[in-house]
Protein backbone atom coordinates (compact mmCIF):
# COMPACT_ATOMS: atom_id res chain seq x y z
CA UNK A 1 0.00 0.00 0.00
CA UNK A 2 1.07 3.76 -0.83
CA UNK A 3 2.75 5.48 2.50
CA UNK A 4 0.56 7.85 4.15
CA UNK A 5 1.41 9.96 6.60
CA UNK A 6 -1.28 9.68 9.34
CA UNK A 7 -2.64 13.33 10.40
CA UNK A 8 -3.01 14.35 13.47
CA UNK A 9 -5.85 15.98 15.43
CA UNK A 10 -9.90 15.30 14.17
CA UNK A 11 -10.04 13.15 11.27
CA UNK A 12 -12.68 12.76 8.54
CA UNK A 13 -13.72 9.65 6.81
CA UNK A 14 -15.81 8.99 3.83
CA UNK A 15 -17.78 5.69 4.09
CA UNK A 16 -19.03 4.92 0.37
CA UNK A 17 -21.82 2.97 0.50
CA UNK A 18 -23.94 2.98 -2.84
CA UNK A 19 -26.37 1.05 -4.23
CA UNK A 20 -24.63 -1.99 -2.62
CA UNK A 21 -21.65 -1.31 -4.09
CA UNK A 22 -19.20 -2.95 -7.06
CA UNK A 23 -21.79 -1.25 -9.76
CA UNK A 24 -21.22 1.44 -12.20
CA UNK A 25 -22.86 4.77 -9.84
CA UNK A 26 -20.67 3.23 -7.19
CA UNK A 27 -17.34 3.17 -9.04
CA UNK A 28 -17.68 5.56 -12.53
CA UNK A 29 -20.68 7.86 -12.09
CA UNK A 30 -19.62 8.37 -8.15
CA UNK A 31 -16.26 8.39 -8.66
CA UNK A 32 -15.92 10.71 -11.97
CA UNK A 33 -18.10 13.44 -10.17
CA UNK A 34 -16.03 13.31 -6.70
CA UNK A 35 -13.31 15.62 -6.41
CA UNK A 36 -13.42 16.85 -2.61
CA UNK A 37 -10.22 14.99 -1.37
CA UNK A 38 -9.00 17.91 0.47
CA UNK A 39 -12.35 17.68 2.60
CA UNK A 40 -11.47 14.44 4.02
CA UNK A 41 -8.93 12.40 5.55
CA UNK A 42 -9.89 8.38 4.90
CA UNK A 43 -11.58 6.88 2.20
CA UNK A 44 -13.70 3.17 3.23
CA UNK A 45 -15.39 1.35 0.42
CA UNK A 46 -18.32 -0.48 2.13
CA UNK A 47 -20.92 -3.18 0.65
CA UNK A 48 -22.82 -5.98 2.24
CA UNK A 49 -20.10 -8.90 0.94
CA UNK A 50 -18.86 -10.93 3.74
CA UNK A 51 -15.51 -9.28 3.10
CA UNK A 52 -15.15 -6.06 0.73
CA UNK A 53 -11.82 -4.90 -1.11
CA UNK A 54 -12.09 -1.72 -2.80
CA UNK A 55 -12.10 -1.68 -6.33
CA UNK A 56 -8.42 -0.96 -7.70
CA UNK A 57 -10.17 2.69 -9.54
CA UNK A 58 -10.44 3.73 -5.89
CA UNK A 59 -7.39 1.94 -4.16
CA UNK A 60 -5.60 3.99 -6.86
CA UNK A 61 -7.52 7.35 -6.27
CA UNK A 62 -6.57 7.12 -2.69
CA UNK A 63 -3.19 6.64 -3.50
CA UNK A 64 -2.70 9.59 -5.90
CA UNK A 65 -4.65 11.41 -3.19
CA UNK A 66 -2.48 10.40 -0.15
CA UNK A 67 -5.39 8.91 1.93
CA UNK A 68 -5.69 5.73 4.12
CA UNK A 69 -7.91 3.26 2.10
CA UNK A 70 -10.21 0.83 3.72
CA UNK A 71 -11.94 -2.48 3.19
CA UNK A 72 -14.92 -4.02 5.27
CA UNK A 73 -15.79 -6.82 7.34
CA UNK A 74 -19.43 -7.47 7.68
CA UNK A 75 -21.31 -9.76 9.38
CA UNK A 76 -25.36 -9.71 9.08
CA UNK A 77 -28.03 -12.02 9.52
CA UNK A 78 -27.99 -15.87 10.20
CA UNK A 79 -25.30 -16.72 7.62
CA UNK A 80 -23.48 -13.80 9.66
CA UNK A 81 -23.23 -15.63 12.74
CA UNK A 82 -22.08 -18.42 10.98
CA UNK A 83 -19.15 -16.32 9.79
CA UNK A 84 -18.61 -14.77 13.11
CA UNK A 85 -17.90 -18.39 14.39
CA UNK A 86 -15.68 -18.85 11.88
CA UNK A 87 -13.88 -15.89 12.97
CA UNK A 88 -13.66 -16.72 16.31
CA UNK A 89 -12.19 -20.22 15.99
CA UNK A 90 -9.55 -18.71 15.03
CA UNK A 91 -8.95 -14.97 15.63
CA UNK A 92 -5.39 -14.58 14.34
CA UNK A 93 -5.39 -16.73 11.68
CA UNK A 94 -8.33 -14.82 10.20
CA UNK A 95 -6.77 -11.61 11.11
CA UNK A 96 -3.77 -12.43 8.79
CA UNK A 97 -5.11 -13.62 5.73
CA UNK A 98 -7.36 -9.99 6.44
CA UNK A 99 -3.58 -8.36 6.60
CA UNK A 100 -2.00 -10.10 3.69
CA UNK A 101 -5.69 -8.97 1.64
CA UNK A 102 -4.63 -5.10 2.16
CA UNK A 103 -0.99 -6.26 0.73
CA UNK A 104 -1.81 -7.92 -2.40
CA UNK A 105 -4.64 -5.37 -3.50
CA UNK A 106 -2.77 -1.95 -1.97
CA UNK A 107 -5.27 -0.61 0.90
CA UNK A 108 -4.00 -0.28 4.58
CA UNK A 109 -7.18 -1.80 6.69
CA UNK A 110 -10.68 -2.52 7.78
CA UNK A 111 -13.96 -1.27 9.29
CA UNK A 112 -14.89 -4.04 10.86
CA UNK A 113 -18.86 -4.33 11.01
CA UNK A 114 -20.94 -7.10 13.36
CA UNK A 115 -24.23 -6.91 12.70
CA UNK A 116 -24.79 -10.32 13.79
CA UNK A 117 -24.68 -11.48 17.67
CA UNK A 118 -21.16 -12.72 18.61
CA UNK A 119 -20.61 -15.87 21.31
CA UNK A 120 -17.71 -14.26 23.07
CA UNK A 121 -16.56 -10.13 23.38
CA UNK A 122 -13.66 -11.52 24.71
CA UNK A 123 -12.58 -12.97 21.22
CA UNK A 124 -14.22 -10.52 19.44
CA UNK A 125 -11.66 -7.86 20.84
CA UNK A 126 -8.35 -10.54 20.81
CA UNK A 127 -9.83 -10.84 16.88
CA UNK A 128 -9.70 -6.54 16.71
CA UNK A 129 -6.44 -6.84 17.89
CA UNK A 130 -4.78 -9.42 16.65
CA UNK A 131 -6.13 -7.64 13.06
CA UNK A 132 -4.74 -4.19 13.94
CA UNK A 133 -1.51 -5.62 14.97
CA UNK A 134 -1.47 -7.84 11.20
CA UNK A 135 -1.76 -4.63 9.25
CA UNK A 136 0.35 -2.68 11.10
CA UNK A 137 3.17 -5.23 10.56
CA UNK A 138 2.23 -5.64 7.05
CA UNK A 139 1.17 -2.21 5.97
CA UNK A 140 3.21 0.22 7.98
CA UNK A 141 2.01 3.20 10.42
CA UNK A 142 -0.74 3.87 7.97
CA UNK A 143 -3.00 1.18 9.19
CA UNK A 144 -6.19 1.61 10.24
CA UNK A 145 -8.77 -0.68 11.64
CA UNK A 146 -12.02 0.45 12.73
CA UNK A 147 -14.63 -0.58 14.61
CA UNK A 148 -18.16 0.06 13.85
CA UNK A 149 -20.40 0.80 16.98
CA UNK A 150 -22.75 -2.71 16.67
CA UNK A 151 -22.68 -4.67 20.05
CA UNK A 152 -23.28 -4.37 23.69
CA UNK A 153 -20.84 -5.96 26.12
CA UNK A 154 -23.20 -9.22 25.99
CA UNK A 155 -22.57 -9.56 22.40
CA UNK A 156 -25.82 -8.57 20.82
CA UNK A 157 -26.34 -6.06 18.18
CA UNK A 158 -27.52 -2.91 20.08
CA UNK A 159 -25.84 0.69 19.01
CA UNK A 160 -24.69 2.56 21.66
CA UNK A 161 -24.02 5.55 19.93
CA UNK A 162 -21.44 6.70 22.28
CA UNK A 163 -18.04 5.51 23.52
CA UNK A 164 -19.12 3.70 26.89
CA UNK A 165 -18.85 0.70 29.21
CA UNK A 166 -20.58 -1.46 26.77
CA UNK A 167 -18.24 -1.00 23.63
CA UNK A 168 -14.54 0.42 25.40
CA UNK A 169 -12.81 -3.12 24.99
CA UNK A 170 -13.46 -2.83 21.05
CA UNK A 171 -12.18 0.61 21.07
CA UNK A 172 -9.08 0.14 23.22
CA UNK A 173 -8.47 -3.63 20.94
CA UNK A 174 -8.27 -1.34 17.45
CA UNK A 175 -7.49 2.01 15.97
CA UNK A 176 -10.45 3.40 16.77
CA UNK A 177 -14.52 3.45 16.80
CA UNK A 178 -17.14 4.49 14.09
CA UNK A 179 -20.52 5.63 16.39
CA UNK A 180 -23.96 4.90 15.21
CA UNK A 181 -25.41 7.94 14.23
CA UNK A 182 -27.91 8.59 17.01
CA UNK A 183 -26.04 10.33 19.36
CA UNK A 184 -26.63 13.28 21.30
CA UNK A 185 -24.69 16.19 22.69
CA UNK A 186 -24.34 14.52 26.31
CA UNK A 187 -22.98 11.64 24.45
CA UNK A 188 -20.80 13.45 22.53
CA UNK A 189 -19.23 15.12 25.57
CA UNK A 190 -19.36 11.86 27.68
CA UNK A 191 -17.73 9.80 25.20
CA UNK A 192 -14.79 12.06 24.30
CA UNK A 193 -14.35 12.02 28.17
CA UNK A 194 -14.00 8.63 28.75
CA UNK A 195 -11.28 8.67 25.47
CA UNK A 196 -9.16 11.03 26.91
CA UNK A 197 -5.76 11.53 25.02
CA UNK A 198 -7.63 9.07 22.25
CA UNK A 199 -10.40 11.24 21.74
CA UNK A 200 -9.62 11.74 17.84
CA UNK A 201 -9.98 8.25 17.14
CA UNK A 202 -13.78 8.58 18.03
CA UNK A 203 -15.48 9.12 14.83
CA UNK A 204 -19.38 10.40 14.88
CA UNK A 205 -21.41 8.76 12.01
CA UNK A 206 -23.56 11.12 10.32
CA UNK A 207 -25.83 9.73 8.10
CA UNK A 208 -26.61 11.32 4.86
CA UNK A 209 -29.57 9.67 4.10
CA UNK A 210 -30.76 11.21 7.92
CA UNK A 211 -32.02 7.72 9.10
CA UNK A 212 -33.48 8.13 12.60
CA UNK A 213 -31.70 11.27 13.25
CA UNK A 214 -33.28 15.01 13.73
CA UNK A 215 -31.36 16.58 10.85
CA UNK A 216 -32.54 16.43 7.15
CA UNK A 217 -31.08 14.16 4.39
CA UNK A 218 -28.00 15.83 2.26
CA UNK A 219 -27.36 19.36 3.07
CA UNK A 220 -29.17 18.52 6.37
CA UNK A 221 -25.87 17.04 7.83
CA UNK A 222 -24.45 19.74 7.44
CA UNK A 223 -26.12 20.80 10.98
CA UNK A 224 -24.21 17.68 12.80
CA UNK A 225 -21.26 18.08 10.83
CA UNK A 226 -20.71 21.80 11.76
CA UNK A 227 -21.31 20.98 15.85
CA UNK A 228 -18.74 18.00 15.63
CA UNK A 229 -16.38 20.88 13.77
CA UNK A 230 -16.82 23.51 16.25
CA UNK A 231 -15.84 21.10 19.03
CA UNK A 232 -13.20 19.60 17.25
CA UNK A 233 -14.48 15.66 17.06
CA UNK A 234 -13.71 13.24 14.60
CA UNK A 235 -16.46 12.45 11.48
CA UNK A 236 -17.21 9.61 9.69
CA UNK A 237 -19.98 10.55 6.26
CA UNK A 238 -21.46 7.33 5.69
CA UNK A 239 -23.22 7.36 1.69
CA UNK A 240 -22.32 10.65 0.64
CA UNK A 241 -23.49 9.30 -2.83
CA UNK A 242 -26.72 10.31 -1.58
CA UNK A 243 -26.44 13.51 -3.82
CA UNK A 244 -26.13 11.44 -7.10
CA UNK A 245 -28.88 8.46 -5.84
CA UNK A 246 -31.30 11.58 -4.74
CA UNK A 247 -30.06 14.81 -4.54
CA UNK A 248 -28.84 17.71 -6.65
CA UNK A 249 -26.62 15.80 -9.03
CA UNK A 250 -29.05 13.19 -10.18
CA UNK A 251 -29.96 12.98 -13.56
CA UNK A 252 -27.31 15.44 -14.47
CA UNK A 253 -24.31 16.02 -16.93
CA UNK A 254 -21.18 14.76 -15.90
CA UNK A 255 -20.02 18.06 -15.20
CA UNK A 256 -23.42 19.56 -13.75
CA UNK A 257 -23.11 16.33 -11.28
CA UNK A 258 -19.05 17.30 -10.45
CA UNK A 259 -19.88 21.00 -9.61
CA UNK A 260 -23.22 19.88 -7.08
CA UNK A 261 -21.10 17.41 -5.23
CA UNK A 262 -18.08 19.94 -4.85
CA UNK A 263 -21.05 22.35 -3.80
CA UNK A 264 -22.60 20.01 -1.37
CA UNK A 265 -19.17 19.40 0.26
CA UNK A 266 -18.34 22.89 0.64
CA UNK A 267 -21.99 23.38 1.98
CA UNK A 268 -21.20 20.37 4.58
CA UNK A 269 -17.78 22.39 6.14
CA UNK A 270 -18.40 25.54 5.04
CA UNK A 271 -19.25 26.42 9.08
Amino acid sequence: PTAVKRKEGPKRILCHDMKGGYCQDADEKYRNQFTSWDKIDVFCYFSHHFVTIPPRVWIDDCAKNAKVCLGTLITEGNLGMRNCERILQNPSDFAEKLAQLCTEFGFHGWLVNFESPVLSCDLTARFLSELSNACREKVGEASMVLYYDSLDSYGRVNYQNSLNGQNEAFFNSCDGIFLNYWWTEDKILSSIDRAKSRRNDVFFGVDIFARGVRYGPGKGASIPVSFLSQIGASIALFAPGWVLECGEAKNKSEREAMIADREFWENLFSN
